[in-house]
C-alpha cells in the first residue's frame, strides 16, 4: 500500500516551489511533472460556478522527493493561503546545519516565528528543530520536558545546548 504524502496548495507557483525545496534541501530530487490540459467550460466550484481556466500546458502539479520522503505541489488556481497549523518538521543533525538551513529559509523572504518556526517565502510553516528534541521531548519525564519546553519557549532560533541543557539539569 502507498503511504500518505504530502500535497502543499499553491495558487500559482508551484514549479518554483518545488525547485526551491530541491535545491534546499539535500538529496531531493523531482520525480514527476503534470499540466493542465483544455478543461473548456467543466472545473466548477460546489455552486456550479465556473472556475478561471488555467492555460494549457500551465504546470498542475509537481511530484519530488525530499531527503527520502515523497511530497507534491499542486497549482490549485485558488488563493488558499497557508497557515500555521500545518507545518514542516526539519530536524537537524548539528547546531550548524540547523543554523544554516534557518539563514537560508529566511535570507530567500522567510519569516522568522518563535520556538524554531518560520514561513518560507511561499507562506509555508516550518519547525527547523534538532534531532535530539524527538528523544527529548519522547523521554517520558514531564520534569525535564518540561525544562526543555520552557527554554524552546523563549527562543526564535533554536539554541540545542541550551535545550539540551535545561533538560539535563532537570
Amino acid at each position: 500500500m502507498q503511504k500518505p504524502y504530502t500535497c502543499i496548495w499553491s495558487n500559482v507557483s508551484a514549479k518554483e516551489m518545488a525547485d526551491y525545496y530541491v535545491s534546499v534541501f539535500k538529496d531531493s530530487k523531482i520525480l514527476t511533472t503534470s499540466y493542465y490540459g483544455d478543461y473548456g467550460d467543466k472545473r466548477k466550484d460546489t455552486d456550479g460556478n465556473i472556475l478561471d481556466q488555467p492555460a494549457p500546458g500551465t504546470v498542475l502539479a509537481i511530484q519530488f522527493e525530499m531527503m527520502g520522503q515523497k511530497f507534491m505541489v499542486l497549482n490549485g488556481g485558488i488563493d488558499f493561503p497557508q497557515t500555521p497549523s500545518m507545518s514542516l518538521v526539519a530536524p537537524c543533525d548539528t547546531q550548524a546545519e540547523l543554523d544554516a538551513l534557518w539563514d537560508r529559509m529566511l535570507k530567500d523572504g522567510g519569516t522568522p516565528q518563535q520556538c524554531g518556526w518560520l514561513s518560507d517565502k511561499f507562506g509555508v510553516n516550518w519547525q527547523i528543530c534538532h534531532s535530539s528534541m524527538d528523544k527529548m521531548f519522547g523521554s517520558g519525564n514531564q520534569k525535564k520536558i518540561d525544562a526543555a519546553m520552557l527554554e524552546v519557549m523563549k527562543m526564535i532560533k533554536l539554541d540545542i545546548a541550551q535545550i539540551e541543557k535545561a533538560f539535563n539539569e532537570a
